[in-house]
């Protein structure tokens, strides 16, 4: 697709941003359930990256010194957004950006049940007043993998009774700082979430229990119709989604069960959780991960398929055909809340950009409403279990906290700089 061509596909107001998570970039709060698990596991972590990484590509030249650190599964403090945030805004200007987004940190603003801090809120107040200095359109997430340490305690989300907290966590917010924000993300990646802390059990509270996965799940939903309808009820102004987890799962032969296991596959990673939800959405927040290709009841991708960092195929070109499904299935504005790489060494991102990009083009043009795409993430950051090693960012961190942008991210900002422009 020509330069032109692409012109001609984004709007003039289409939203092309990046974005934060508070506490991934160094947040202040120590209040949270991420932080007490970073500190009791990074030993066990570096000592079973060996195990889990060891037959990655780049294990012996990259990967190896950093992930066998136990320093390196703790929080970059160098990294300090949190201070640094106008610094960080003036570089998404220059890059061209026209939105951004970040977590409002629940542990901030509530460090202890029922005690709010004002000097936390404050201190947004001042954050979204910068943003809008750099005329960067906010897109708020309150609820990004980290929770409360008294809200952990008390069950997190495995309690239906425990939303009510994060149902007025959310009204605050509301009465506090609305006015300066009005698309809302009130979940991050909920399936993930759940997988991942109460399925598998590599983020807090470490369970393994489908029983649990399902409850939290179902709480969940829960949660996002509560304030999405409280949202709606406060003011016209709002887009409220979650910001979901996707896939595009294909058959690969026209076997009637390569045909039939696809159909599950996709249920079950887009529509079982999207269902629950969407009559309390105003556009569907999309978190683009890869393609999955189905002969019988297996996943075989393609041999060759390129990888990040991390092992995880790149098939950006399919993002076209995740956004033609979502858009004919659910009728609703999409936005691609965040789509990223893992790429040290940067050798992909830039290629991985264009592709994307050009993919959300060719699905605009077959009438797919997409009104903004924000690339994960802005700034190198903190890969939950996976610490600070995996590097995603536009924008380098090096040891003492210093901003470099990548050639992927000049590429990303000159190509927005010519849609915009021309």
């Amino acid at each position: 697709m020509s330069m032109r061509a692409l012109n001609e596909r984004f709007s003039k107001d289409f939203l092309w941003g990046s974005g934060v998570s508070m506490y991934q970039v160094g947040e202040a709060s120590t209040q949270n359930q991420w932080n007490e698990w970073a500190s009791e596991f990074s030993k066990v972590q570096a000592a079973q990256s060996r195990h889990q990484y060891a037959d990655l590509e780049l294990w012996d030249e990259h990967i190896k010194p950093l992930a066998t650190d136990a320093k390196s599964y703790i929080v970059n403090s160098a990294i300090n957004h949190y201070r640094r945030y106008e610094e960080d805004f003036s570089l998404a200007r220059k890059m061209g950006l026209t939105s951004f987004r970040v977590s409002i940190e629940w542990a901030l603003i509530e460090p202890k049940e029922g005690a709010w801090d004002a000097a936390a809120i404050a201190y947004y107040v001042r954050y979204f007043k910068a943003l809008k200095a750099a005329e960067l359109e906010p897109v708020v997430t309150l609820f990004h993998n980290t929770l409360p340490t008294w809200f952990a305690a008390n069950g997190g989300f495995c309690k239906r009774s425990n939303v009510r907290y994060f149902e007025r966590f959310a009204q605050k917010i509301t009465e506090e700082l609305g006015a300066y924000f009005k698309y809302v993300i009130t979940i991050h990646q909920p399936d993930t979430y759940a997988q991942e802390a109460y399925l598998h059990g590599n983020w807090p509270p470490l369970q393994k229990s489908r029983f649990a996965y399902a409850k939290v799940l179902r709480n969940l939903a829960f949660a996002h119709t509560k304030i999405a309808q409280m949202l709606h009820g406060e003011h016209a102004k709002y887009q409220v989604s979650v910001a979901k987890t996707t896939r595009f799962v294909y058959p690969g032969d026209d076997a009637y069960l390569s045909r039939a296991s696809a159909r599950v596959l996709q249920y079950m990673y887009d529509d079982f959780f999207l269902k629950k939800i969407v009559k309390n959405c105003d556009f569907i927040g999309v978190e683009y991960e890869m393609s999955c290709r189905v002969y019988g009841y297996r996943i075989h991708n393609s041999e060759g398929v390129k990888k990040d960092d991390v092992g995880e195929d790149l098939l950006p070109e399919d993002l076209q055909f995740a956004l033609e499904r979502l858009y004919r299935r659910y009728k609703l504005p999409l936005f691609i809340t965040g789509c990223g790489i893992i790429d040290a060494q940067d050798s992909q991102r830039g290629w991985w950009l264009m592709a994307t990009i050009r993919a959300m083009g060719e699905a605009i043009d077959g009438g797919v409403r997409v009104i903004g795409y924000s690339y994960w993430s802005f700034l190198d950051g903190y890969e939950w279990d996976k610490g600070g090693w995996p590097k995603r960012g536009l924008i380098a961190i090096d040891t003492n906290g210093e901003r470099k942008l990548r050639k992927s991210g000049e590429q990303y900002a000159k190509l927005i700089h010519k849609i915009r422009n021309n």
